[in-house]
């Protein structure tokens, strides 16, 4: 299994979670959330990257 697919469906799912944040607290909180969740990720992918 090649991993663009699934970048692209841990894309999509980030996109659709910022636009349920943003309508559900507002613009600063979703991407302050956002910046939180996108550093966790990148260290989870490193992580993952590493191991292979």
């Amino acid at each position: 299994m090649s991993p663009t697919p699934l970048f692209l469906i841990i894309a999509l799912v980030a996109i659709a979670l910022v636009a349920a944040g943003i309508a559900t607290v507002g613009f600063w909180p979703a991407i302050t959330m956002l910046a939180v969740a996108s550093t966790f990720g990148v260290f989870v992918m490193l992580v993952g990257v590493s191991r292979l």
